[in-house]
């Protein structure tokens, strides 16, 4: 990985004026069978929709939980939160969260779009 050492604030204007790539069918509900009670469960209701600038941070935090336990990236892949969000600026970046008003759980996938 390659990282542009640029102060943070002149990151941010830069970061503002770009638009993140979304996935023209998105959102969609679907149903994840068996998760919320178990196998042979009712299943987890779920959203998958293309991700937005507010939910880097978030996104950001997980994939460092991932990496500082060892069941993921490791931590020079996404070193600092302006590194992911320029890794994943051309990227199809999509959330799936339970369909729930009282709980969300994000996830990310992203691949990167065709040059």
């Amino acid at each position: 990985m390659v990282e542009r050492e640029i102060p943070s604030i002149e990151f941010d204007a830069e970061y503002s004026a770009i638009q993140l790539p979304t996935v023209s069918f998105l959102p969609q509900r679907y149903v994840f069978q068996g998760g919320a009670g178990g196998e042979g469960g009712a299943g987890l209701p779920v959203v998958v929709r293309s991700a937005s600038k507010a939910d880097m941070p978030a996104l950001y935090a997980v994939m460092r939980a991932v990496a500082d336990t060892g069941q993921g990236y490791g931590i020079d892949e996404f070193p600092t939160l302006n590194a992911f969000r320029a890794m994943t600026a051309d990227s199809y970046n999509i959330v799936v969260e339970e369909d729930s008003p009282s709980r969300k759980v994000t996830r990310q996938l992203f691949q990167r779009r065709p040059v």
